[in-house]
């Protein structure tokens, strides 16, 4: 216990010493720069206990420390950058007080030859689409959207990020932008030693402004960015593409809508050296999202929509029916709700309400939809 205490006020001390050190070191001449900050986030909810377990209709309420990190990036010199992202290692909730622990989330080493060509190395976050690359900090909802990265621990990530190296750059006034990857993913397939690496692609284009990477421009600026991308390693092939689009509408405020299709599949040959037929299920995934921000009141209203449509194939069920199977691993999600934002992202309140459908087994073994819902509260403080 006093190590951890010891640790948490060593990493206090560098984020605190970090933030003084960036001050001085970016009004040099030339010397690495440092920079660091904390994201907090936490929530009060009342849900129905089947919105993320068993098919139950009764309310349950809680207040959970949800996230916790502490980030810090170095520009070392002028082509190479660090950035090293840590959090909790689980949320901390009343219900269930788990101990309050670190661990490093994300450790980043990029080397920039040119605008055209950047190579980073290390830790980082996985994926062909736009969402899950956004910082949980500036997001336009409560949360990443559900389905974008749904088997993470299928494909051996830690919360969506892997180890790897990832070539990417810009062209044409960096209106467009390219990334080409290779993770470790999985590495364990049954009697196999060496198992190829995860391969992820991306391509985008922005049309008006650079794209930020927020859910939300907050009234600044005309974004409209198109990409895709895809994602394999073994037997599982997942490709898609996505839109954002941000753009001032009327005096008062400015509209974002968000849209995403992937498709993926863990194939259906269970004989494949490298085999995902029985952990990831043929399907498509399907996001929008729509908010207005007011300009006046710092206000934005926002509503959801996210389906995962199952489609199997034969040896993906396991043994049961196609259409229990594949209503029983069907979701859809939808919601809506209001970000009071204090201080931009800075300091911002959420309110939401979603309700999932997804499929139901009882006791007899009939499968059916239910419907439960959730209710939250969000307080976020972020500084980066």
């Amino acid at each position: 216990m006093k190590n951890c205490k010891n640790s948490l006020c060593a990493l206090l001390f560098l984020v605190l010493g970090g933030s003084c050190l960036s001050v001085q070191a970016q009004n040099g001449d030339g010397k690495p720069s440092f920079h660091a900050g904390v994201l907090m986030q936490g929530y009060a909810v009342a849900e129905q206990k089947g919105f993320s377990g068993e098919a139950d209709k009764d309310w349950a309420s809680d207040m959970t420390l949800y996230r916790l990190r502490f980030l810090v990036e170095s520009q070392v010199t002028k082509k190479d950058y660090l950035f090293i992202q840590t959090n909790m290692t689980s949320p901390y909730s009343l219900n269930k007080p788990n101990t309050l622990g670190m661990r490093v989330l994300e450790a980043q080493y990029d080397h920039t030859f040119n605008d055209h060509f950047v190579i980073s190395a290390g830790k980082m976050m996985v994926s062909h689409t736009r969402d899950p690359l956004l910082s949980a900090g500036r997001l336009l909802l409560e949360d990443f959207a559900y389905y974008q990265c749904a088997y993470t621990d299928a494909l051996h990530t830690d919360a969506g990020r892997d180890v790897g190296v990832n070539l990417w750059g810009t062209f044409n006034d960096r209106k467009f932008k390219y990334s080409v990857a290779a993770y470790a993913g999985k590495r364990d397939f049954e009697g196999q030693k060496n198992a190829p690496f995860r391969k992820v692609g991306r391509l985008e284009y922005n049309f008006m402004d650079i794209d930020r990477g927020r859910g939300s421009n907050l009234g600044e600026g005309k974004t409209l960015t198109v990409g895709g991308g895809f994602d394999t390693q073994g037997s599982y092939v997942a490709a898609g593409g996505d839109v954002f689009f941000d753009y001032p509408l009327g005096a008062a405020g400015s509209l974002t809508a968000v849209g995403g299709f992937t498709y993926q599949t863990g194939g259906n040959d269970l004989k494949s050296k490298y085999s995902f037929a029985t952990a990831i299920p043929t399907q498509n995934v399907q996001l929008l999202e729509l908010g207005y921000y007011i300009k006046a009141c710092k206000l934005q209203p926002w509503v959801r929509y996210e389906r995962q449509d199952i489609n199997s194939q034969d040896n993906q069920r396991g043994g049961l029916l196609a259409s229990d199977f594949d209503e029983l691993n069907t979701n859809t999600l939808v919601g809506g709700g209001f970000t009071y934002f204090f201080n931009k992202y800075a300091t911002c309140l959420k309110l939401s309400y979603l309700a999932v459908n997804k499929g139901v087994q009882d006791k007899a073994g009939k499968v059916s939809s239910k419907t439960h819902g959730q209710l939250m509260l969000q307080l976020q403080v972020f500084t980066f």
